[in-house]
């Protein structure tokens, strides 16, 4: 492979790495946000 190729390659597995990290760190403010709201929920606040 020429550098060039290399560097795409290194540089696009890197941006996948960075995608995938970011949707599981999304996921878990959104279980955190969801389970904060149950406790609340469960107990009847919000009607």
């Amino acid at each position: 492979m020429l550098p060039v190729e290399n560097a795409i390659c290194l540089a696009a597995v890197r941006e996948r790495r960075n995608f995938i990290g970011d949707i599981i760190g999304l996921s878990a403010i959104l279980t955190g946000v969801i389970g904060a709201a149950a406790v609340p929920w469960s107990r009847g606040y919000f009607g």
